[in-house]
């Protein structure tokens, strides 16, 4: 998955697999899976599942404020499990794996409540991603450049951050 929002999904576990399954994704038996610059927000019971396959990898997603917040992001023995600069609430489940550039505060979206998933100017997800190849000319899911110009740095998410105000250049 690459720039992706996804929030709003809802399990009952009615296909046997009660509390145990992603309201979002629920990759089982488990192939490679990789999300890069995603919003997951409000799913339930949690964010994603991912059981038994060779590979789970996150980098530049927010994963956040799904329903079963012990279990946000869960990963049951891939062979190789990493999360790069995500923000997550929790860490559970992730025993094992490499995590680096970890957000644990809350992502600061513009409107949580109107579903509004864009980040605030207090975020703490602005400015906190890396750059890949694949984004240089890219536009995040708002049609922003997905590299901003200014810091030439991506944000955490689906959305990139614009920041508002006047820009002067002298000579």
């Amino acid at each position: 998955l690459r720039n992706c929002l996804i929030h709003g999904n809802y399990t009952d576990g009615s296909g046997g697999w009660a509390g145990g399954g992603g309201g979002m994704i629920r990759n089982w038996p488990g192939g490679p899976f990789v999300m890069e610059s995603c919003t997951m927000a409000s799913n339930r019971p949690t964010g994603m599942h991912h059981q038994g396959g060779p590979l789970v990898a996150a980098l530049n997603s927010i994963v956040y404020a799904n329903f079963a917040d012990a279990n946000i992001l869960y990963a049951n023995q891939p062979t190789v499990s990493w999360y790069t600069n995500v923000c997550l609430r929790s860490t559970n489940g992730l025993t094992g794996a490499q995590v680096t550039g970890l957000v644990t505060n809350a992502p600061a979206f513009a409107d949580f409540a109107g579903n509004d998933f864009r980040l605030s100017a207090a975020s703490p997800c602005v400015n906190r991603g890396r750059n890949e190849p694949w984004m240089e000319g890219a536009l995040d899911l708002g049609g922003r450049a997905r590299i901003d110009r200014l810091f030439r740095v991506t944000d955490l998410g689906c959305y990139e951050h614009v920041a508002r105000g006047a820009l002067l250049g002298l000579r």
